[in-house]
Parts: C-alpha cells; structure tokens; sequence
C-alpha cells in the first residue's frame, strides 16, 4: 500500500481510506466486520465515519473493530448530522431485507425509506462537543484524528462560537485535527481562514470538488464519490453509449474495468492526499488496494478529463 504523510496528525496514512457510510446499514455487521479485516490487512489505515453513518450504528461497528489496533489507524469522524432515529421494529426490517436487496438491488430505495432521517439543522456550537463525547465513546478511543464540520454552510465554517468549540476540544485533546467536509464553497472558507486543517470534498470525473483546493493549499485533501452519487452508473452509460469513447478510455488503460478507471483518475487527481472508497466486496477491497499501491499518474488524469469533457484539469 501506498502511503503519504500526513502533517495535520504528524504520522503517514495509507493513499486509500475505507469509507463507513454503509456500516451497519446496508451491510450487516458480520459481514462490515470482515470487510473491515481484509481492507485493514491489505494496508488501509484511513477509516471514515459520521455519526449518522450506518443508521447511527457505523461508528459503534468500527470502534468494535478498532480494538487493539487504534495506535496503527487514523479516525476521521464528523459533527453536524445527528443520529438517525431508528426504531427496534425497523432494524429488523433492514436486517431480514438485506440478503432480499443483494439478490435484487432494485428494491433499496424503498428499503431506504425505513430508516429515521436524522435530517441536516443547523451547527450549533452547543452541539459539538456532546456530538464528539458520544462519538469517543462509540469509537472506544480517547482521541479523534480528524473532526470535520458536516455539510457545513460557509457561515458556519466561519462562526466563532462554532471555531472557539472546535479549538477547545483540541486544547483538550480530544481531536488533533479539524476539517470541514463538504461543498465547494465551504471548502473554499475553510482554505482562507487559516483555522481548519483537512478538507473534505467529492471528486469525480463529473464533479472537480478538489479544485477548491489550491494546489499550495496547506489543507489536507481528502477525496469521495469516486464511485458514488452513480457516477460508475453514468460512467459506465456513457462507454456503453459511446463506442469511440470506450475504444479511447480502453487505449489509456488496457483492460481495466470502469470502476478501475475512475479509482485511477481519483488516486492521481489526489495524490498526497487520502481517495474514500465504500469497498465490502473481497474482490472490491483486494483490486482497490492493489490499484493504491501503484505510483500516481497525473497524465492519466489529464488525459480521461480531456476525454470527458475536452478540457484537461489538473
């Protein structure tokens, strides 16, 4: 596994993290916790997770998971989306329904619809550090590497009742590092206001989140949706649709299949920072891994964008 160094928390992480969204939801905890294992064995040492994550129960899982090994991982959580509300009756549900989902994923979204929405409220300082002590012990650590800002909007990125919050959990030391995590604009106050030290953001061949990260920016990048929000749909469309396309993306990367071409794309659009990727399936977890052991290839980059949409971006 790649790795890269990572000033904000003084340590090198590995150039892939494992994103949690899903645990505890869509994916049942025996099979999370396997896949958890074999991304931890194959050299991930970044693992993503937020409160609502897994219908409340992501971070509890991989706390679980974490024991004995925290010391060789680093924990990016989040504060600003609360805890879904899910009832006993309904985890059951979402429990007897997800071997019917795997056989037929068109039925999730009407899955989707039992869980609790925690909806997005606004930050509120008062919030942060009740969000963060429940988080810590869920986690079963006494320390958080990176606490990003959810989804925050750029008032709140710059609020100084929220910044004096943050700051004080980390003179506490419960928290190394703050991010925000979220939209471009928010990306952006949280670059000019010398406070924050990660930013989080989505970057895909159809979304350029990272470009609101300067290239001598001194925030740490970290990348999602390299999959996600159907971009390996709409990806994998558009080659079908296209054949001169797909003869074109084949000469750039023989052999590869769309979802190995775009985790290529992510890892050279973000090289000294850390790509997500949602990854339970063995085969999933092993080629991903394998693809971020591989030097980064900016030219690629330039050359699949110039692809997509005739313009290159680094």
């Amino acid at each position: 596994m790649r790795t890269i160094p990572c000033a904000p928390i003084n340590r090198e992480v590995s150039v892939i993290g494992f994103g949690c969204a899903s645990l505890g939801s869509r994916v049942s905890p025996a099979d999370g916790a396997a896949a958890l294992a074999l991304a931890y064995e194959n050299g991930v040492t970044w693992y993503d997770v937020a409160p609502p994550y897994g219908d409340g129960q992501a971070e509890a899982q991989l706390g679980e998971f974490l024991r004995g090994k925290r010391q060789t991982v680093a924990i990016c959580t989040k504060v600003g989306i609360g805890r879904p509300e899910v009832s006993g009756p309904q985890r059951l549900v979402r429990a007897v329904a997800r071997p019917i989902i795997k056989a037929l994923p068109q039925l999730r979204a009407h899955v989707a619809g039992l869980r609790g929405g925690s909806g997005r409220s606004p930050i509120r300082a008062a919030m942060i550090e009740p969000s963060v002590t429940r988080s810590l012990r869920d986690l079963k650590t006494d320390y958080i590497d990176v606490l990003a800002l959810h989804e925050p909007t750029v008032e709140e990125v710059r609020d100084p009742d929220i910044l004096a919050a943050l700051k004080a959990l980390v003179d506490k030391g419960h928290v190394r590092a703050l991010a925000v995590a979220g939209a471009p604009d928010a990306i952006q106050a949280a670059n000019t206001s010398g406070f924050f030290d990660v930013a989080q953001t989505p970057d895909s061949v159809f979304t350029l989140g990272l470009d609101a990260v300067p290239p001598r920016s001194e925030l740490f990048a970290i990348s999602h949706g390299v999959f996600g929000s159907n971009a390996l749909e709409q990806f994998t469309a558009l080659l079908k649709a296209d054949l001169n396309l797909q003869q074109k993306v084949e000469a750039l990367s023989p052999g590869a299949t769309p979802a190995d071409v775009l985790l290529t794309y992510a890892l050279g659009r973000n090289p000294t920072g850390v790509t997500l990727a949602s990854m339970f399936r063995p085969d999933h977890i092993r080629t991903n891994c394998a693809r971020a052991s591989a030097a980064p290839d900016p030219q690629f980059v330039a050359d699949l964008r110039r692809l997509i949409v005739g313009t290159p971006v680094l």
